[in-house]
């Protein structure tokens, strides 16, 4: 009966342990499809498969709490909430971190950099400082671009404070709730009249090009655009024409990005077709705007000969009627990291863009250069606090000579996460007071 013992003991415990294994398996594959989203930059699917994690014993796990920091930080709205959980798994971190495995309980060592990104953007700039310092510190000398990228950030904590003694002076009006819904509306592209906007709305399965216009001073309810365009969901309004009879857009997916246009015929717009072989190649083009006389088309593009990530390109329109192989426009306008979302005034001769470079106060900062008389473009100059904050500023579409605009921001007043508003912008207190 003794000998029997150790055996009926391990008929017990089998089952529990196959059930422990089973249970085991379940979160692997939970955190797999977790990495697999954060891959594919899908962050709020990820930061739902990392909650899972979290709620089954991983609270106090820095891999699970640095993933779903990074998951926060990379959605638009709810970047302030990543904080509580970089700062968790900055308690544990190592610089031999294991991307991609399950059994890893520590968090890399940029979890710093995040961490000071995530101060930055909710303006506590000394803690951001401390945060990008310590990241120096454990990385050493050993990465020489992290550590210029990390004292780049350092340098826009400084100009922030800077900014921020001399705010410039505006002036925002929402556009309001037949704009904008409970999701979220961005890329406004407004005619020089104010009498028509097209511009995104991100629907349950697909992203909707809307077009509005005014009557009486009031926006009209939009109309979708999309099934005009023959559009599966997939492109976004870049910019206008100067007469408002042609759009440009680009179609994206997970591997491409190409320029589109479409022009207005009768009453509707027709279906969008792709520019020619010199504006899409197997790079990332993502954004196009047309200059007021047609005769230029500026677009962004991380082609092989850029400085670094996305670089602003111009490309002129020949005597056949297509666009001439895109020209970089410089190091006077694009920096080692990203430019985007160019656009031109009304008369042509004054460019609006973001750049992560330049004189920046955090994220893309919105910039502008004058256009010289030799007909290049002059030194870009920041645009200023709280017109760009300390986060990312981007897709700033103005009219006229600048002073009118329309961008997309996300703010606690909105309707929804990004509602569009109109800017008007001052030189002085005292015209601002005026206003």
């Amino acid at each position: 009966m003794k000998k029997l013992q150790p055996f009926i003991l391990l008929l017990f415990l089998l089952p529990a342990q196959i059930c422990s294994q089973e249970y085991q398996e379940i979160l692997r594959n939970i955190f797999f499809d977790a990495e697999y989203f954060l891959m594919e930059e899908s962050y709020p699917d990820a930061l739902v498969e990392y909650q899972k994690l979290y709620t089954r014993g991983y609270k106090d796990n820095a891999n699970i709490n640095y993933r779903m920091g990074i998951c926060y930080l990379n959605m638009p709205g709810e970047k302030d909430k990543s904080i509580p959980y970089l700062t968790k798994a900055a308690q544990n971190t190592t610089t031999r971190y294991s991307e991609g495995i399950f059994s890893e309980s520590k968090a890399d060592i940029d979890v710093f950099l995040y961490l000071g990104n995530a101060y930055r953007i909710v303006n506590e700039l000394d803690r951001a400082i401390d945060a990008y310092n310590k990241y120096k510190e454990l990385l050493g000398e050993k990465d020489s671009e992290m550590l210029a990228y990390a004292d780049q950030q350092i340098t826009a904590c400084n100009n922030a404070r800077t900014a921020m003694e001399t705010p410039v002076y505006f002036i925002r009006e929402h556009t309001g709730e037949r704009i904008n819904g409970t999701t979220s509306d961005y890329n406004p592209v407004v005619s020089q009249d104010e009498q028509v906007m097209i511009y995104m709305t991100r629907l349950k399965f697909y992203n909707a090009i809307n077009m509005a216009t005014k009557a009486d001073g009031e926006w009209s309810a939009p109309i979708n655009l999309t099934p005009q365009i023959q559009s599966d969901g997939d492109q976004h309004v870049n910019c206008l024409s100067l007469d408002g009879k042609e759009m440009y857009l680009n179609k994206e997916d997970n591997f491409n990005s190409d320029i589109y246009y479409s022009k207005f015929e009768g009453n509707q717009w027709l279906k969008s077709v792709p520019l020619g072989k010199q504006i899409n190649t197997k790079y990332w083009e993502s954004h196009a705007c047309i200059s007021p006389d047609g005769k230029e088309l500026l677009l962004t593009s991380n082609r092989k000969d850029s400085y670094g990530g996305m670089d602003i390109y111009v490309s002129t329109l020949n005597e056949d009627g297509g666009w001439t192989e895109p020209v970089n426009l410089g190091d006077t306008i694009n920096t080692e990291l990203n430019e985007d979302n160019p656009f031109f005034s009304a008369d042509g001769k004054r460019l609006y863009f973001s750049s992560q470079g330049h004189y920046n106060i955090g994220g893309y900062d919105i910039f502008y250069a004058d256009r010289q008389a030799d007909g290049s473009w002059g030194k870009p100059v920041n645009l200023g606090y709280p017109l760009n904050t300390t986060d990312d500023d981007l897709f700033f579409m103005p009219l006229g000579d600048g002073k009118l605009a329309y961008q997309a921001i996300f703010d606690d007043e909105n309707i929804g996460s990004r509602d569009i508003y109109r800017f008007q912008l001052f030189d002085t207190e005292a015209e601002y007071l005026a206003a």
